[in-house]
């Protein structure tokens, strides 16, 4: 039997793609590291294993694999996407460092489907920088361009979400628009030699992490037709 909900998602913006490539870590302790290519005009993303139940914070570091893969890394973008709990009604993307105007307004109308949830929600965010980044007025930085302190920028649309045979489906329909209160999850980004770094943790101080991003933390890239593939390692740490 089908279950129907409304769902959140929380993510930082990466580099921007059309053909996919999908890594995830197999169970294990943490710190996990994940090695993986992004074409040019393509893109991919990366899960960790399941959280510990005691974790109330996490670090995801991304950097190049070379010094050879700085200039692709640097047109790069990140995002990171949380798990929703089903109560909540909006798919919510918060922008670090990825566009400097405001992005208000656009018209979503989007159907996709995946066997995994988690997946399944920062694919639909990944679409929707995707649509995003092909607006020249919504210019992007550059991974490599973010500064110190990464400004943020909130985006929220109106989503559904279902369930059946096994596959989760989402149609996120409406206009983006700035969300409403704070965000259950606090994050924050800074440069770490030449790549970033990403931390987050619950607002509510002492809240496990699981129950603000769900069982895993996961992060996508979008490589904005650089002309050449881009190298990255992503690392997973968690306290």
């Amino acid at each position: 039997m089908g279950v129907t909900g409304r769902v959140r998602i929380v993510l930082v913006l990466a580099a921007v793609a059309v053909s996919l490539v999908v890594a995830a870590s197999a169970s294990g302790n943490f710190p996990q590291s994940i090695n993986q290519t992004i074409p040019s005009g393509g893109e991919a993303w990366a899960t960790s294993s399941t959280l510990p139940p005691t974790a109330t914070s996490a670090t995801i570091t991304v950097t190049p694999s070379s010094a050879a893969d700085d200039a692709a890394f640097a047109g790069l973008t990140s995002m990171l996407a949380a798990t929703p709990s089903a109560s909540t009604r909006l798919l919510t993307c918060i922008a670090l460092y990825a566009f400097v105007q405001a992005w208000y307004g656009d018209f979503e109308d989007e159907e996709l489907s995946d066997p995994s949830l988690q997946l399944l929600l920062l694919k639909a965010c990944l679409t929707i920088a995707f649509n995003i980044s092909q607006q020249p007025q919504h210019g992007a930085r550059a991974a490599a361009q973010a500064p110190a302190a990464c400004p943020q920028k909130n985006v929220a649309v109106a989503m559904k979400v279902t369930s059946s045979g096994g596959t989760y489906h989402v149609h996120v329909k409406g206009a983006t628009r700035r969300p409403r209160g704070r965000s259950p999850l606090v994050v924050s980004c800074r440069r770490l030699g030449a790549g970033i770094q990403i931390s987050l943790h619950a607002r509510t101080r002492g809240r496990p992490l699981t129950q603000v991003v769900g069982p895993t933390l996961g992060i996508g890239f979008l490589n904005r037709s650089t002309g050449r593939s881009a190298h990255v390692g992503t690392a997973f740490a968690v306290r």
